[in-house]
């Protein structure tokens, strides 16, 4: 379905086509149907109806591309503060001590920060995750270490399968660790789709600056034309939406007649999970959502076994649900079955190698020597098949040191790397190299 220019955006309230008009620098600008407006942000679309999106849409119309970022940046959590200006605004009949409220939070997050970038992908999480009043050290963890837990290493296996060409959209995409895998393909046009600005400002700032990414709820109709893209992802994500089986209806809807759905980490209620998601569905329940797409179930911990050990990836192994009830996670394609077939991509040219931020070095006479520390008693338990290849203690001799240094994997690192105790990561992440510091 390839084409020059990009998908087009529509309103996700009334499906119009958006115009977009420009109101300053900095990708600042406001789309509107002739119905309703919304603002762009450091070039993001925000396609919601929010207090903080009304206050960017505010901003942008004014010209003011520092406001407009940080009403959206600013994290807050639902707290006491909001429950009492609540119900004062019930009593006075207007919202303006919730408005208050949040022009605080807003102030104080720019004094805090400032208006210029973050210096790292690290140090913007924590800001946005850690910092009161939005205390979320599980989420600080599950974004700032995916790259090397069990779920992003099946996606970066089944997304091996997307074209290399065409338009491709990411759902839920979050910070965009898995839309950075997809870009790597240079003749792939990539969308990315989430409901968190904070988080596609990441994937701007950080991991995805390429990619086109859209603010907007993935659980209410998606704001684009019918047949837009020749592949859709989604991972990690469809079992915590509100509306699983309007999402699955509208990845199908979005998808070229020639397109494939590549739905990862379907989390199966009957185990257990750390956190479960608000609508996991049995193996026939995924199934029955996508029914128009020919549905196509794997079993996740198979998809993993074979990335680790053989870096390849069989997606024709797909069984029927009543076969799948034992597994713990799915993988699930929909659409077009050109995909499903055994993917072996070519090595990776690793750019900017840097330790896993879940092991500690400790200097030796000659080397390095590496010991796994998991982030929190959680970790282990809703990644258990983490510690099958991420080994508690690890060496890095003169060998593997000096190529490191030059961005190289010597020959004693290759498997340091399989294992994913080395991780070629962007040069922002904040991820540290140690190995600069013994040469």
């Amino acid at each position: 379905m390839s084409t020059s220019s990009p998908v087009r955006l529509l309103c996700p309230l009334d499906a119009l086509e958006l115009e977009r008009v420009p109101s300053g620098r900095d990708g600042l600008a406001v789309h509107f149907c002739g119905r309703h407006e919304y603002p762009e942000v450091c070039g993001i679309p925000v396609l919601l109806d929010t207090p903080a999106a009304r206050a960017a849409l505010e901003a942008a119309r004014a010209g003011d591309a520092a406001a407009a970022r940080a009403e959206l940046l600013a994290p807050g959590r639902w707290g006491r503060s909001d429950t009492l200006a609540r119900i004062a605004d019930r009593i006075s009949g207007a919202p303006r001590f919730s408005a208050l409220v949040r022009a605080r939070r807003v102030a104080r997050f720019r004094r805090r920060h400032g208006d210029g970038p973050f210096r790292s992908y690290r140090e913007a999480l924590a800001a946005l995750l850690l910092e009161p009043p939005s205390p979320q050290p599980a989420s600080f963890h599950y974004f700032f270490n995916r790259p090397s837990d069990p779920t992003f290493l099946v996606a970066e296996a089944v997304t091996s399968g997307v074209p290399d060409s065409g338009e491709v959209l990411d759902l839920c995409c979050g910070s965009g660790q898995v839309t950075r895998i997809l870009a790597r393909a240079q003749g792939r046009r990539i969308t990315g789709l989430d409901e968190s600005f904070a988080l596609l400002y990441l994937a701007r700032t950080h991991l995805a600056p390429g990619a086109r990414l859209v603010c907007a709820r993935a659980d209410r109709p998606l704001p684009f034309p019918s047949g837009s893209f020749d592949a859709a992802v989604c991972s990690d994500a469809l079992h915590d939406t509100g509306e699983p089986a309007l999402l699955a209806r509208e990845i199908l809807r979005v998808l070229d007649a020639a397109g494939t759905a590549f739905v990862v980490h379907l989390h199966n209620p009957a185990f257990e999970h750390l956190y479960r998601g608000r609508n996991p569905l049995a193996p026939a329940g995924y199934a029955a959502i996508f029914e128009a797409g020919q549905p196509r179930l794997l079993d996740e911990r198979a998809l993993l076994d074979s990335w680790l050990e053989r870096r390849e990836v069989d997606l024709s192994a797909s069984r029927p649900p009543q076969d799948l009830v034992g597994a713990r996670t799915l993988t699930l394609l929909a659409g077009a079955t050109h995909a499903d077939r055994l993917h072996r991509p070519p090595p990776i040219a690793p750019v900017h190698l840097v330790l896993n931020p879940l092991y500690h070095a400790h200097p030796e006479a000659d080397g390095l020597s590496l010991h796994r520390v998991w982030p929190s008693p959680d970790y282990p338990r809703e990644y258990p098949e983490a510690g099958a290849y991420l080994p508690e203690r690890a060496q890095l001799g003169p060998a593997e040191l000096g190529g490191l240094r030059e961005n190289r994997l010597a020959a004693e690192a290759v498997e340091l790397f399989r294992r994913r105790v080395i991780l070629d990561l962007p040069e922002g992440y904040g991820a540290e190299r140690p190995w600069d510091l013994r040469a």
